[in-house]
């Protein structure tokens, strides 16, 4: 079975500055940690959990990976604040299967906004079916469609969810 490690002399707080640490039970613990299961400020591994977190599953606030959940996170199957993927769950959720308060991809299941080719939301607007509670549009955006979907976004969005609504209507 192969092993191998590596860890820098240098520590801050506590940590190796980075460390490499490949085997099967072996964990990487640094600020920068590579391994087949990885825990650091930035992770990379089979297993990955960190800050900025990299591998085929991974947890943290910023992931990229096969298997992502974070804050913001990119993966084939990815949930987080905001979600990027294959399928993906999340408050801002854009991939081929979506699903979170705000959706965008071919199914997109949202709570206030989806868009997409199939389209279920309290406003959805889509290319072969759109169902909505109270406004639903196939086919293009006129000016007009723009401004009634921000003034609905506006009446329907909670404050707390400010950010993601304002995030929507940018790309509007």
């Amino acid at each position: 079975m192969i092993q191998f490690e590596r860890k820098s002399q240098k520590r801050l707080f506590g940590l190796p500055l980075w460390h490499i640490n490949i085997g099967y039970g072996r964990t990487a613990k640094g600020i920068i940690a590579i391994g087949l299961s990885a825990k650091g400020i930035v992770s990379i591994g089979f297993l990955s959990l960190g800050i900025f977190s990299l591998g085929f599953l991974s947890l943290g606030i910023f992931t990229l990976s096969l298997i992502a959940m974070g804050l913001l996170s990119i993966g084939v199957i990815s949930g987080g604040l905001v979600s990027l993927g294959t399928i993906s769950i999340g408050i801002v959720s854009v991939g081929a299967l979506s699903i979170g308060s705000f959706s965008v991809g071919a199914l997109a299941i949202g709570k206030y906004f989806a868009m997409g080719d199939h389209a279920h939301a309290l406003i959805a607007l889509g290319d072969t079916k759109a169902v909505g509670s109270i406004y639903q549009k196939l086919g293009e955006l006129t000016e007009q469609d723009v401004i009634l979907i921000k003034h609905l976004l506006d009446e329907n969005v909670p404050s707390y969810l400010s950010w993601a609504k304002d995030f929507i209507k940018l790309f509007l």
